[in-house]
């Protein structure tokens, strides 16, 4: 009888020390596992801004050489932490321009254009800048020699 007792108590004592080291290697790994979601995050929504800017800076280029009535519609990628679009001329061409806001500060993914785009153009619509997928109308407008790029619905 006594040693049931015994045997009771060393399984308790076992399944409190189980439990005592799940918590502590769940406790020192969380916010390790937290920091590396974190940064994935950010790296990740750099990268899709770097292949959107491209994605629409070659779309772009591709229209402008076609000539006065081209018109293409592409879906473009609005990555997360998004906080700005915009599309600054420059001698060469015109520079598209993603911002994002990360824990770092803000960041510019920049990709370069041939062609002078339209800088009042809008490529969000309605929407705002919404993460995810988004149709883009990339037209060379007649008679104003620049490339409008507008949202579809």
């Amino acid at each position: 009888m006594v040693e049931q007792g015994v045997n009771k108590m060393k399984k308790g004592q076992s399944a409190v020390e189980t439990i005592t080291v799940l918590g502590f290697i769940i406790l020192f790994s969380l916010p390790l596992l937290i920091l590396l979601a974190s940064l994935n995050t950010e790296e990740s929504a750099i990268m899709q801004a770097r292949s959107s800017t491209q994605i629409l800076a070659d779309t772009v280029n591709s229209v402008y050489i076609q000539g006065p009535g081209s018109i293409k519609i592409i879906s473009v990628g609005f990555p997360p932490k998004l906080t700005n679009i915009s599309f600054d001329p420059g001698p060469d061409g015109t520079e598209i321009v993603f911002t994002l806001e990360t824990d770092a500060g803000k960041v510019d993914i920049v990709a370069n254009s041939i062609a002078p785009i339209d800088t009042t153009s809008n490529i969000t619509g309605d929407s705002g800048l919404n993460q995810g997928l988004q149709k883009v109308k990339i037209e060379y407008e007649y008679g104003t020699n620049k490339i409008k790029l507008t949202a579809v619905q």
